[in-house]
């Protein structure tokens, strides 16, 4: 019986572990971006806590022992400076990462500051990966995570130590793409594996909703070759549909419920901008 090109290729027997040196020489490219995006950032070992994190950090007894976990995970992001704060921020994979990292480093400067040049690290890392699987160039995904590891705009993020939620949520955005590109034994791609760390982007900060314009349209042309044998009439395109943005909207909507049930809103905003301000600035 003939079977698809795909169906065989899957049929196939895995490639054997390449060797240690084979390993070695694969590794050389994402190795020397690494070093080059630690590199880059290493001067921020010398500089002190500044802005929020002092009360963020210094002054927050919620990140200093995990007596405070239930509290961390079920309030806001500033309810350690008490009732009269109302910055309606809900980050509990921010907080839970801070109090890992005082759990391991206290409060000194420098260890906040290197752990934050390491997951800026990871990223370039994953900016590589993606890039490789997308362009199938070493030297093309090379110099675009070479890009995304140097320029100016991630000062901020990596050298302040308390926007290192801004890093966390765009290690969970390249993930959530990764994971659309591996697939499954039967050659699915992984959705809901994509759609949960797009839901840790959502709870290291709110921005990474952004992703649901993006990732819902990744995943449709990811299915695409899951419906390449099936008729293209109208039942199949709903049911590709509903594949690509089902888990998304499932994940939206238990991230949006958990943060009604934490802080009895959605949104963050008082009305003090109006939609016109927002929209032109």
């Amino acid at each position: 019986m003939n079977r698809s090109p795909k169906k065989a290729m899957l049929a196939r027997p895995a490639a054997s572990s390449p060797s240690w040196p084979e390993r070695l020489r694969q590794a050389r490219l994402p190795l020397v971006l690494c070093a080059l995006a630690l590199l880059v950032y290493s001067r921020s070992l010398w500089c002190d806590f500044v802005r929020d994190d002092k009360p963020q950090i210094v002054d927050n007894k919620q990140i200093q022992s995990w007596d405070y976990l239930p509290q961390i995970l079920g309030s806001h992001l500033w309810s350690h400076s008490g009732p009269e704060v109302n910055v309606l921020f809900y980050r509990p994979v921010f907080s839970v990462w801070m109090l890992l990292m005082h759990t391991i480093g206290g409060l000194t400067p420098w260890f906040w500051h290197l752990s934050n040049i390491l997951i800026h690290v990871a990223a370039t890392y994953l900016v590589f990966r993606l890039c490789q699987r997308l362009t199938g160039s070493d030297l093309g995904a090379a110099a675009a995570a070479a890009v995304f590891a140097v320029p100016p705009i991630h000062v901020d993020a990596v050298t302040w130590v308390s926007a290192s939620c801004e890093v966390l949520f765009g290690i969970s955005a390249l993930a959530a793409m990764l994971a659309l590109l591996n697939r499954d034994k039967d050659g699915a791609p992984r959705v809901w594996a994509s759609a949960l760390w797009f839901g840790a982007g959502l709870f290291a900060k709110e921005t990474g909703i952004a992703m649901l314009a993006i990732l819902p349209m990744f995943a449709w042309v990811q299915l695409k070759d899951e419906t390449a044998d099936q008729p293209n009439d109208r039942s199949t395109k709903t049911a590709r549909l509903v594949r690509a943005t089902l888990p998304y909207a499932v994940v939206t909507a238990a991230c949006l419920l958990i943060r009604f049930a934490v802080m009895r809103r959605v949104g963050v905003e008082t009305g003090e901008h109006s939609w016109a301000e927002v929209t032109t600035a």
